[in-house]
């Protein structure tokens, strides 16, 4: 039980250095970034007291210690796997109702799920729409921004508890009244 102590103060000791890491890498990009820095660097730096004692265990033959090894080291890097291989799909009632007035940019309150711009961006499904049916999806809690394309520009202002979160706003690119693409923006 001394062994198994030690890995889990070992575990905390190399998840917090591996989220560090992954913050100094990651703070001003979107979630998934973080999310998937955070898988790397957990699961890197956790390795550094994990293959010692594997080969240690391996070589003497206790497989009930080596069981418990893998186990810890799955118990401190699974909860970053899920994070990242949790998809949350866009709900346009929870988008549009769900808005914090005391977190704003340029007067303009943010959008409470913002955790929900990766299938907005992913699922591509604003491509062609009119200015009319984005508002209709999204809101209209937007400020117009402008775009290189001749077009405007629909900014929408989010937020969530996440703790990667480097992007803040929305970017839905209008050209000729329809929809040419959106993206993420606001990661300086």
């Amino acid at each position: 039980m001394k062994d198994g102590f030690i890995q889990f103060i070992l575990g905390i000791i190399g998840t917090c250095v591996g989220l560090l890491i992954t913050m100094m890498f990651s703070i001003e990009e979107p979630q998934y970034v973080g999310e998937s820095f955070s898988i790397l660097f957990v699961g890197l730096i956790n390795l550094f007291w994990f293959i010692p004692y594997y080969f240690i265990y391996t070589k003497k033959g206790n497989k009930n210690k080596l069981r418990f090894l893998i186990f810890i080291y799955i118990v401190f890097l699974g909860p970053f796997v899920c994070l990242r291989l949790y998809y949350r799909s866009f709900n346009t009632e929870k988008w549009k109702t769900e808005i914090n007035y005391r977190h704003t940019y340029d007067n303009h309150p943010s959008h409470i799920n913002g955790d929900m711009v990766s299938d907005i961006i992913n699922s591509k499904m604003l491509i062609g729409l009119s200015r009319e049916k984005v508002e209709k999806l999204l809101g209209n809690n937007y400020y117009l921004g402008s775009n290189n394309n001749t077009g405007t520009t629909l900014v929408y202002f989010y937020s969530h508890t996440y703790i990667f979160d480097g992007c803040d706003k929305l970017n839905v690119y209008m050209v000729n009244g329809k929809c040419t693409g959106c993206e993420f923006a606001g990661c300086d």
